[in-house]
């Protein structure tokens, strides 16, 4: 209960810190290796869903565990790579052209999430084309981590769930692509 006001004060107040920060910076100040782990957490997450399903059938994770991997190390190598540069000034002494194209690379990368054909694993949601969240087909407006995966594994349907990871394992090694691309800018 927030009749005050205060939580929305604080909230207008980050939010315009942060817009002032991003406006400013001369590169995007992007961190990869927070997200990465998340994605750790919710692929073990699926794993002990697959565990406390009662009949639940064998369940292949390696395609998953390596594309999070893939992520992990594009993320480490982007952060290393990333103070490096800013130790040593060298990414403050670009022309703007190659912040521009820098910057491109580095916001581009959450639009790898997204894939064209969206949710549309015989769920009626192909409108919806994020694969690590997306509102659950049963909970209304609450989250799902991973839908194509989890959504068919709770549901029971395996086969479905088993193409959701090749989906999602994909998005993960886009993500990790252009994570390298933006390294290779720096």
């Amino acid at each position: 209960d927030d009749t005050d006001c205060a939580d929305e004060k604080k909230f207008t107040q980050v939010m315009g810190v942060t817009l002032m920060r991003l406006a400013d910076a001369p590169v995007l100040p992007f961190d990869y290796t927070d997200f990465a782990d998340t994605m750790r957490l919710y692929v073990n997450q699926l794993k002990e869903l697959r565990k406390k399903t009662a009949n639940a059938p064998a369940f292949d994770f390696a395609p998953l565990d390596a594309a999070v991997a893939r992520l992990e190390q594009a993320a480490n190598d982007y952060a290393k790579a990333y103070q490096e540069a800013v130790n040593s000034g060298s990414v403050f002494q670009k022309s703007p052209a190659e912040l521009a194209a820098l910057n491109e690379a580095i916001y581009s990368v959450d639009r790898k999430m997204d894939t064209p054909e969206g949710l549309s694993n015989g769920r009626y949601r192909g409108w919806y084309k994020n694969e690590i969240y997306a509102p659950g087909v049963y909970t209304g407006y609450g989250v799902k981590t991973l839908p194509a995966i989890r959504e068919n594994m709770e549901q029971g349907n395996w086969a479905a769930a088993a193409q959701g990871e090749q989906v999602v394992a994909g998005v993960f090694k886009a993500m990790a692509e252009q994570i390298d691309a933006a390294r290779a800018k720096l």
